[in-house]
């Protein structure tokens, strides 16, 4: 009889352990979409040039001008079919000409983020434990963002 309880006592204390994971991914979900919201605000100000943006040599422009292209936002959340994220995976970005790009990897709660530029991109995840997966992504110069879902 015991050991039905303590069955039922660990059945119980897993289910709530789970719910509290579902809420955590929500919320981690929710602060990811409050900063790309907040990202794509307009500022009133001058914004600094970012850092990531891919520096250009403008032959149109005068001797030694630079011109800056726009990167997007590409980002992703790596997940279990039960919504529980998986760490350390390696995202490999590929460009259409089968150059690779940059590689990222999971964070603990299996978010990855990049910049890149207006393209056509593959997306390779792949890691121990975890069954390679190939994608397929078109920026445009309209986007702010992308989830790769």
């Amino acid at each position: 009889m015991k050991g039905i309880e303590l069955v039922k006592e660990m059945h119980d204390m897993l289910k709530e352990l789970s719910q509290k994971v579902d809420i955590l991914d929500r919320n981690v979900k929710d602060l990811m979409n409050q900063r790309v919201a907040t990202a794509s605000v307009p500022s009133i100000s001058a914004a600094p040039i970012d850092p990531e943006e891919e520096k250009i040599f403008d032959f149109n422009s005068a001797p030694g001008a630079v011109r800056r292209s726009k990167t997007i936002k590409v980002f992703g959340f790596v997940q279990r079919s039960g919504g529980m994220p998986i760490p350390n995976v390696m995202i490999t970005v590929w460009n259409d000409k089968d150059e690779e790009v940059m590689k990222r990897i999971t964070s603990k709660n299996g978010y990855w983020e990049c910049r890149l530029p207006v393209g056509r991109y593959g997306i390779e995840y792949s890691g121990q434990g975890v069954r390679t997966i190939n994608k397929t992504i078109t920026l445009t110069s309209d986007m702010e963002h992308l989830e790769v879902v």
